[in-house]
């Protein structure tokens, strides 16, 4: 077996996936052999070393529509005013949610505070960052077919962007739908509903 794992002649087309998204440019079988060669716009000749096969991919061009008009509020969390900024569609559904308002202010200013005293004295974990505060906050998508939207990834804050959560979900919606429904459960039992064309053109709570 070559040292990461991979069986002569065993290359198959999820560890094909691995090697070009997740690791180096190196061969699958560990031979020193490989090669990715450009064929045409889009099209890329991948040789990873098996001897038994080789792959073509294909790159498709995805356009990115941004649905929502305008923010929208769709929750109060001890007083934050959580909007809802942004609604991307490309190969996922982006969902982008930020706490504003007076008491995001002052929850920030007391993150400030912490967070400095933690790089003076950086004892066990750093104090979270107030977007943490958004992950209560359950997320469900739909769309005008039934289709159900699985969670994929998601980012929680970060500097320049301490009130910022963003979720990503699969899958791509179909050809056939019109519409995305956007529901945001809280904890205390309210939920916002809001619904916006898929062709981008603005969108209704």
């Amino acid at each position: 077996m070559a040292a990461d794992g991979y069986r002569a002649g065993m290359v198959d087309l999820r560890e094909l996936t691995d090697v070009l998204v997740m690791r180096p440019p190196l061969d699958a079988l560990g031979t020193g052999e490989s090669l990715r060669a450009a064929l045409s716009d889009g099209v890329v000749h991948v040789d990873l070393g098996d001897p038994d096969r080789v792959f073509l991919v294909t790159v498709t061009e995805v356009p990115r529509r941004r649905l929502l008009a305008e923010p929208v509020v769709v929750a109060d969390l001890d007083g934050v005013d959580v909007h809802l900024v942004g609604v991307e569609v490309d190969n996922v559904v982006t969902v982008r949610l930020e706490g504003r308002g007076p008491a995001a202010r002052e929850r920030l200013a007391s993150y400030g505070r912490l967070r400095g005293a933690w790089d003076v004295e950086p004892v066990g974990a750093p104090p979270p960052w107030p977007a943490a505060l958004l992950r209560s906050i359950d997320v469900v998508v739909t769309d005008d077919l039934g289709t159900p939207y699985r969670p994929h990834t998601a980012e929680c804050g970060g500097e320049g962007r301490e009130w910022l959560h963003v979720a990503h979900l699969r899958p791509y919606p179909p050809v056939a739908a019109r519409t995305l429904r956007l529901s945001f459960r809280c904890s205390g039992g309210r939920t916002t509903t809001v619904e916006l064309p898929l062709d981008g053109s603005g969108g209704r709570a």
